[in-house]
């Protein structure tokens, strides 16, 4: 299954010569690759509002004087950890 082949890869039995050969390869699992696809909407998501943030020439730390949302938050939601806190922002 996908999560054993990441725990194979994570563990350093399947070495990998770069980032691209990886994903390459992890994406030739159908179960890797559906996972994959579901997700791109959400960092599409993510990555307009970094363009929106850049283009306004705002830093995260700007963005959190104007919103109220600490920086590590507005970082957290741009590394594509924040299933909670997004939530909470858009509410």
């Amino acid at each position: 299954n996908w999560q054993r082949s990441i725990k194979q890869i994570m563990n350093g039995v399947m070495a990998m010569s770069s980032y691209k050969d990886y994903k390459k390869r992890a994406l030739q699992n159908p179960e890797v690759k559906a996972e994959y696809d579901a997700l791109q909407p959400e960092y599409d998501i993510i990555q307009a509002m970094i363009d929106a943030r850049v283009q306004q020439n705002m830093t995260q730390k700007d963005l959190s004087a104007k919103t109220g949302i600490t920086q590590a938050d507005i970082s957290r939601i741009e590394n594509g950890m924040y299933k909670i806190l997004f939530i909470a922002f858009i509410l």
